[in-house]
């Protein structure tokens, strides 16, 4: 099977020919992600319909805002069998991605159930 990339957010604005080094490149969202409609639940079960196929051996090359990059990391962690993501960084002095692994087995994750809302404090 071919590694994939999984590109969290893709408006059609940048290039990602890069990243096929490391795989197919799949969006995961488009430009027709609104975060400030969307409730958490909603967003979780699209990009896990987006991302079935997920294996150990595909990359997650972060894009995006930081809310949606969080969301697809616990999506790729709940579907990875290790609990072990490979990331894609961009590296701007290089002009290259440079690839991560990130073990996510060490943190203690948590089950809590929200959605996406306005923090008091």
């Amino acid at each position: 099977m071919k590694k994939k990339v999984y590109i969290i957010f893709n408006d059609g604005r940048r290039s990602f020919h890069k990243a096929e080094k490391f795989g197919e490149l799949v969006t995961v969202m488009d430009s027709g992600y609104d975060s400030e409609y969307r409730r958490t639940d909603v967003m979780v079960n699209y990009i896990k319909e987006r991302m079935a196929g997920f294996s150990d051996e595909d990359f997650i090359l972060m894009i995006g805002e930081p809310t949606l990059c969080a969301l697809v990391t616990n999506v790729a962690v709940e579907l990875s069998e290790t609990k072990s993501v490979n990331i894609l960084r961009w590296d701007k002095i290089h002009m290259s991605y440079i690839p991560l692994m990130v073990d996510f087995s060490v943190v203690k994750q948590s089950q809590a159930d929200f959605n996406i809302g306005e923090v008091d404090g």
